[in-house]
Parts: structure tokens; C-alpha cells; sequence
């Protein structure tokens, strides 16, 4: 040992020490991303796609994720909007040895008036560290809309059994309860379309009942 520029030669003898070292519980984070993939200008009759993107960006996994996408006014649910399918899961990166949630439980919840109100995906299971979910909706601008107007279509991410998790991203992705969100705490971020002129004609086809044919 040299000291003070002079040398120690000998044998030492180092104490024992104690050095405490705090363990806490991982937490799970979610950050969700909402976004236009294609074209953000669209006239009635018109549909744009929409990617939902969720991270776990915590330090624990999460309990049976849930993704929701309430449609607002202006909006139609597009049933074969995303290459000729409701929706394509276009990405599900698992950290390696792990499996994704699932299988999937998609729900399109509808009105009175039968429209399409929210979307919905549950994945039971553990939704782990580091994993990263894309789905990609399609969406139909109905007739009726101002030119110049912007429409915003909001997404959200969560838990269908717990509340235990952290909305993250920077800023923080704004935290929702409540509806038309499913129970329980949802992380959100919007993305939003602008209309454009055109016209466009919707039609709906139904059976009604007859009793003189038993139904």
C-alpha cells in the first residue's frame, strides 16, 4: 500500500461489512401509441387505418392486457377495413423463451341502432417485460362531415384484473376510468384524422320478422 508517498509492505486485515441492499416489487408499465398508417386526409366513404401499439416498459409483467378503441361520432367501424379482416395483429414481439397472452378475445359492441360503438381485445395471461403488441384497424369517415374537420379516435390499454400498473411515456400517456373505457384503469393517447369533401351513400340490409313464416 502507498500512502502519503510512502510504501506499506504486510498483510491487512479488512473488517467484515455490511452492505444492505433493498428489494422491491417489479411494476408493470404500459405505454400505448396511437397512429394514422396511410393516408390522414379522407373523404366520407373513405377509410383509414389506424395502428395500436402497446409496450410493457416496466419492470414486471402484466396480468390479462386489454386493448379498447372507442369509435367516435364521424367514424364507422370498417368489419373488413384491415386487408379484408376486422383487424390484423401485425406484430406480437415476446422477450425470448416466452409465449404471448392469449388467445385473443376481440368484442365489437354495438348500439341500439346497431353501429359499432368500441372495439375491444382481451389477451389473458402475462403480457411480459419488454413484449410489444400492433394491431391495425380500419375506420369509414361517414357522410355528413365538414370539410377541414378533425376527427380524433382515442385507444386505450390495460388490465382486466388489476389496477397495479404505471401509464409511461414521455409525457405520460394520459390515465382514463370510467366510460366508454372497460372497467378499471386504461392508459390512452389519441390520433386524429382530417376530412375532406366528398359524398357517400351507406346502406344497411335486415330480415325482419314474419309470423305468417314462423318467425
Amino acid at each position: 500500500i502507498q500512502a502519503s508517498g510512502e510504501s506499506y509492505v504486510g498483510e491487512f486485515q479488512i473488517p467484515d461489512t455490511d452492505a444492505p441492499i433493498q428489494v422491491v416489487d417489479g411494476r408493470p408499465g404500459i405505454d400505448v401509441n396511437k397512429s394514422v398508417a396511410g393516408p390522414a386526409l379522407i373523404a366520407p366513404g373513405q377509410t383509414a387505418l389506424f395502428e395500436l401499439r402497446v409496450e410493457n416498459t416496466g419492470t414486471a409483467a402484466l396480468n390479462d392486457l386489454i386493448v379498447s378503441d372507442p369509435i367516435p361520432d364521424g367514424l364507422r367501424f370498417d368489419d373488413a377495413g384491415a386487408g379484408g379482416q376486422p383487424y390484423q395483429i401485425v406484430e406480437f414481439d415476446v422477450p425470448s423463451g416466452t409465449s404471448p397472452p392469449g388467445p385473443v378475445d376481440f368484442t365489437a359492441t354495438t348500439d341500439a341502432n346497431g353501429r359499432v360503438t368500441l372495439l375491444t381485445w382481451e389477451f389473458p395471461g402475462r403480457f411480459e417485460v419488454g413484449s410489444v403488441l400492433r394491431i391495425l384497424i380500419g375506420m369509414n369517415l361517414e357522410g355528413g362531415q365538414t370539410a377541414g374537420d378533425a376527427i380524433e379516435n382515442t385507444m386505450g390499454a390495460g388490465s382486466s384484473s388489476t389496477d397495479d400498473f404505471d401509464c409511461t411515456d414521455v409525457p405520460p400517456d394520459s390515465e382514463e376510468s370510467g366510460p366508454p373505457w372497460p372497467a378499471g384503469k386504461t392508459c390512452t393517447e389519441p390520433a386524429e384524422i382530417t376530412t375532406a369533401a366528398g359524398t357517400a351513400f351507406g346502406a344497411v340490409k335486415w330480415v325482419a320478422g314474419n309470423s305468417g313464416l314462423g318467425f
